[in-house]
């Protein structure tokens, strides 16, 4: 069964809402598209409401990471933190928030690679 941002279907006191419509199509949930620490493989397109696409990064191996206002490319070697999610971490995941370690150092991700195809961080080594 396909998930919906909906409300909840109690209400506070327990009583159930009536439902004043079916699901839409707009109110559909996608499926989490997950980016791991791995070898570059293609990226997946997915068409979003108004005419736009979003581009999903699958796996990555390589960083922008932002350091002094000077851009460089690093290589990724693991995920130390996640804050949505402590699984990721074993599991490789990388989201928004990530903390990476990278060949420059710590990295915080500040892209959000399964939205915009691409990852960014910034250095938060001291």
């Amino acid at each position: 069964m396909a998930e919906a941002h909906e409300r909840s279907k109690r209400k506070s006191t327990g009583g159930l809402y009536r439902k004043n419509s079916k699901r839409k199509k707009r109110n559909l949930v996608g499926k989490f598209s997950s980016t791991v620490v791995g070898e570059e493989v293609k990226s997946k397109k997915k068409k979003s409401r108004g005419s736009t696409k979003k581009v999903s990064l699958r796996a990555t191996d390589k960083i922008s990471v932002s350091k002094n206002g000077e851009t460089v490319e690093a290589e990724i070697e693991d995920v130390l933190e996640n804050s949505a999610n402590p699984d990721f971490v074993r599991r490789g995941v990388i989201t928004k928030g990530a903390v990476l370690k990278t060949s420059e150092g710590k990295v915080k991700v500040t892209s959000r690679p399964g939205q915009d195809g691409t990852l960014n961080g910034v250095s938060v080594d001291n």
